[in-house]
């Protein structure tokens, strides 16, 4: 199983170490939070825990819809995504999105954006189960556990921005 993330942020969203290339944000005074989790290196992790696991079905590649941004403030923009997934039979995938809430996580440890995190993307492996349309044979519940397994032996240190940066 391939996995990869699609990530969309909210113009508030601060990564460590690349205050440097943001865009200009109008509006409210700027927050002061950074996101702490490298996700390159996870996401290579995380390919690395499943490579040649393969959990049903047709599907081959898993796409995650990282969604990091004040999730309330934007209104529909993210909202109307929260609990999006969609089957791409052609190109043997499914997309479901995870969403982090900047507010709750942008003044926090690398640990608690993390484990945020981490239930987040399980979370959205386990919604496959009860989309309206989804891929026969595919068992959600055994990518979810193995995906909650990869997750759990991650090591802080692998995944700080401020160590890669």
């Amino acid at each position: 199983m391939k996995f990869s993330f699609r990530i969309r942020t909210g113009g508030e969203v601060i990564f460590l170490g690349r205050e440097h290339t943001r865009t200009v944000y109008y509006g409210e005074p700027e927050e002061h939070g950074r996101w702490r989790v490298d996700l390159n290196v996870l996401e290579k992790l995380i390919n690395d825990g499943l490579r040649d696991l393969h959990f049903g079905g047709y599907v081959d590649e898993f796409y995650c819809g990282l969604e990091i941004a004040d999730i309330e403030g934007w209104g529909n923009s993210f909202i109307k995504t929260r609990d999006y997934i969609s089957l791409r039979p052609r190109m043997r995938a499914i997309v479901s999105v995870a969403q982090v809430d900047w507010l709750v996580v942008k003044d926090q440890s690398l640990e608690f954006q993390y484990l945020i995190l981490l239930e987040q993307i399980v979370d959205c492996v386990e919604r496959i189960s009860t989309a309206k349309r989804k891929p026969a044979g595919f068992d959600a519940s055994a990518m979810a556990k193995q995906m909650r397994n990869v997750l759990s032996q991650i090591q802080l240190n692998q995944i700080n921005l401020e160590s890669t940066t």
